[in-house]
């Protein structure tokens, strides 16, 4: 996170203390500017990647009835590791 987005987001975090609000922020990683936040009202969700079972159900929901050759659903299940937001694009 660039120093800039760090700061707004800072800013935001302090001002939802004080009133009604909700943020929501993703982050990749586990060394990412968003994990270890506290606070009485900060919660983090850890959303594993998606096994293999899991990959493969959506891409085949993603291609719609279009058929899958094997190598290439096996292609992009290596290359996005069972990332959605990767599997998706």
């Amino acid at each position: 996170m660039d120093p800039s987005s760090r700061e707004l987001l800072d800013r935001v975090m302090a001002r939802l203390d004080q009133m009604p609000g909700l943020l929501i922020a993703t982050c990749r990683g586990p060394n990412s500017s968003l994990t270890g936040r506290t606070g009485p009202r900060v919660s983090t969700l850890v959303l594993p990647r998606l096994g293999r079972r899991g990959a493969e159900a959506l891409v085949r929901a993603l291609a719609g009835p279009a058929p899958l050759v094997p190598d290439t659903l096996d292609e992009i299940l290596e290359r996005t590791d069972g990332v959605p937001l990767f599997l998706e694009e």
